[in-house]
Parts: C-alpha cells; structure tokens; sequence
C-alpha cells in the first residue's frame, strides 16, 4: 500500500517538475522533441575497454529502448547499473562529458553544446525515478528520498505525507480490498517453513521481530494504544540498522570476534 502512495507523490513532483524544466523531453526549446536508443544494463559486465581503459564495445543490447536525452545521459551505475554512484563520481562523470561536448561541438554546433548541458543537470533525478520505476532495487525508500530531496517540495517532510496519506479513506479502503486478497497465516507460516531452514531460524526471527516493531499492519488502521508505533515517525529501515543486526549475527556466531560498533 506505501507503494501505492509513493507512485501517486511521485507522479505529483514529477508533474510540477516537468512544468518547471521543459527541456526534458525537448518541448520549450528550439530543438524536435527526440528520444535516444539507451542500453539496458551499462553495467561492468557488458563494458569492454582497451589497455587505455578506453570503451571499445558495449555488449547485451537485447532489451534497449528509446528514452528522453536526460535519462540517457545519466551517469551509470557501477559495478551494477541499479548500484548507486558516489557523488564525487557523478561529478567526475558530468565533467567529463562537459568537456568531451564542448571539444567536438565548440567550433559549429554551440545551440547543440547548450542543450545537451541543459539536459545533464536533469539527468541525475531521472536515474533515481528510473530506479524506483524499474522495481530492481532493494533501496527503494533511498531512491525515493534522493528525489524528493531534487524535485520535491522544500517545504514538506517524507514521514509526514506518508502519514497524511496513510490516514486518507481512500488509502484506507484500497487497503481493506487488498488484504482480501492476501494469502492466510497458515499459508505464510508454510511457506516460511519451507524457505527458512533449521539453520536459518535465527533470520526468521529477526525478520518477525522487525515485522513487530515496525508496526506496518496498523498504519491503515484507526489509531489505537495497543499500536507501539502510535505516536513514533515512519519506521524505515536504514543502513544503520542493518549494520546492526549484521554485528549482531557475527557475534552469535563468533563471539570472540566481538568489537564495538558504532552505528
């Protein structure tokens, strides 16, 4: 259901978005609304380059399609086209291709050198929505957080339309039609039995305990005391928690390689 409310806050930035920066998809500017062949996987796997560590091949083009300027000019992710570069990085990125257009273009095409610039700075929130949009990332929330923060509102927090929206009735009933369709306990205790070993029970029980404490079956229901996340912000389970329960787990399984982490 969070889903749900993030596609429909998404469609509402990208709207104003697009409003405010018309040269994504060509419309506004002098030049034909176009879209460009894009590779689907510019990942270290489908990359081959010289002993100058010049490209010479991308390989794979089976699922390529047409994509605006902006989406085609973004920066790819590495080592895996859905991992996230670092900043530093994507700046190196940007530089570069700032200086390899302006080498070529500078003499003729000037008008050509301008829009191409123009769609780089959109580039890097188109990543990020086609991330969220290709469902093929376990970062999500990060994704979508990273846009909120280049194309959102300034003045209103994540949690808070979240929850606005988790209290809407339309949300609400959406819900109730959902969980019609969900599989029983019993099916679900099955089907983790089957899927957890004796071995792993230990993860079962933490993925139950963070079922728990997020509290996520009440968040479309009538406030209640009985909720342990009444009155606490949206529960997101970040990096910090994850270093958590991975020292937690070498602990247990190594005790005498215990170190305090700082997390």
């Amino acid at each position: 259901m969070d889903y749900v409310i993030a596609g429909d806050l998404l469609s509402e930035m990208i709207t104003e978005w697009l409003k405010n920066a018309p040269g994504i998809c060509g419309s506004g500017s002098q030049q034909p609304q176009q879209f460009h062949l894009r590779h689907p996987d510019v990942s270290v796997n489908n990359i081959f380059i010289d002993d100058q560590y010049q490209i010479t091949c991308l390989i794979d083009w089976g699922f390529c399609s047409t994509v605006p300027l902006p989406v085609l000019l973004a920066a790819p992710g590495l080592p895996q086209s859905r991992d996230k570069l670092e900043e530093s990085l994507v700046s190196a990125f940007e530089d570069g291709f700032k200086l390899a257009a302006y080498d070529v273009l500078r003499d003729w095409k000037h008008q050509e050198y301008d829009s191409l610039c123009e769609a780089l700075q959109y580039s890097r929130p188109m990543w990020f929505v086609c991330r969220l949009l290709d469902l093929d990332s376990i970062e999500d929330f990060n994704h979508f957080r990273e846009i909120w923060r280049l194309i959102g509102p300034k003045d209103k927090r994540i949690s808070d339309e979240f929850r606005s929206g988790q209290k809407a009735p339309c949300y609400r009933q959406l819900y109730e039609e959902m969980k019609e369709e969900e599989p029983s306990m019993e099916r679900i205790s099955r089907h983790e039995k089957e899927c957890f070993t004796r071995e792993s029970e230990l993860r079962l029980s933490i993925s139950r305990k963070l079922s728990l404490v997020s509290d996520w079956r009440s968040r479309y229901d009538e406030p209640s005391s009985k909720h342990i996340r009444r009155n606490a912000d949206v529960f997101v389970a970040d990096q910090k928690l994850w270093q958590w329960i991975g020292a937690c787990l070498t602990d247990l399984q190594d005790p005498s390689s215990s170190k305090p982490t700082n997390v």
